[in-house]
């Protein structure tokens, strides 16, 4: 996988004030930390954060370009992006620092590729349940994409995170039985949809709820951070 730049700074002082005087001179408040190390208080410019967050999957290494000695070179992911629930902008980011010698745990989106069998000949509806897979692995192993290919998948077949073929030294994480995709008869299709169309109505309203007090909570602790 490529590797983005990225310039990140130390940032001094902690705090709300202190996140805020960041945030009003255009950068981004956050941390790097690791296993091995405290969390180092950072700051990114805003509109590179973002822009490289249009541009970049999930599971995009950062390599981080800096005056301090601790972070330049150094390869980073993005772990964590708290939000301003009523902008949508990004008041807070964590970067996980990466080690050539240490596992990661890290999110991968998947991409279907081909046309089921049980589409094209059974009159089946395919659903995909979700577009990214946890795994764990070195850092130089980390996969852009994980391909999966449906052309053989027939009426009431599904594929499971445990039948995917991931890349030599990548490893699944999770549980293996979980559903990525399936072909269903077309009624079995709707019932599934309007199950998931409730379920997601429901978190909306609990998250409209809570919008204020969790935009406040957010911001709280970011300038804590």
């Amino acid at each position: 996988m490529g590797t983005h730049v990225l310039e990140i700074e130390l940032r001094e002082g902690t705090g709300k004030g202190a996140a805020n005087r960041v945030r009003h001179s255009g950068l981004l408040p956050g941390i790097v930390y690791s296993r091995n190390i405290d969390s180092i208080p950072i700051s990114v410019s805003y509109k590179d954060f973002v822009r490289c967050a249009e541009t970049s999957r999930p599971s995009q290494v950062f390599s981080v370009k800096s005056s301090a000695p601790e972070l330049n070179g150094k390869s980073v992911i993005v772990k964590d992006v708290q939000l301003n629930y009523v902008k949508g902008r990004p008041v807070h980011v964590d970067f996980q620092l990466l080690s050539d010698q240490e596992k990661v745990r890290i999110d991968v989106p998947l991409e279907i590729q081909g046309e089921a069998f049980g589409v094209k000949n059974e009159g089946g509806v395919m659903t995909v349940s979700t577009r990214e897979v946890t795994v764990q692995c070195f850092p130089k192993d980390i996969p852009e994409i994980v391909t999966i290919d449906v052309t053989n998948l027939r009426l009431g077949q599904r594929i499971k995170t445990g039948d995917l073929q991931l890349p030599e030294g990548v490893e699944l994480y999770g549980n293996p039985e979980e559903t990525i995709v399936s072909v269903l008869t077309s009624r079995a299709s709707k019932t599934a949809e309007g199950e998931g169309a409730e379920e997601e109505a429901a978190a909306g309203e609990d998250q409209e709820d809570k919008a204020a007090g969790d935009d406040k909570k957010s911001e709280d602790k970011a300038a804590g951070d």
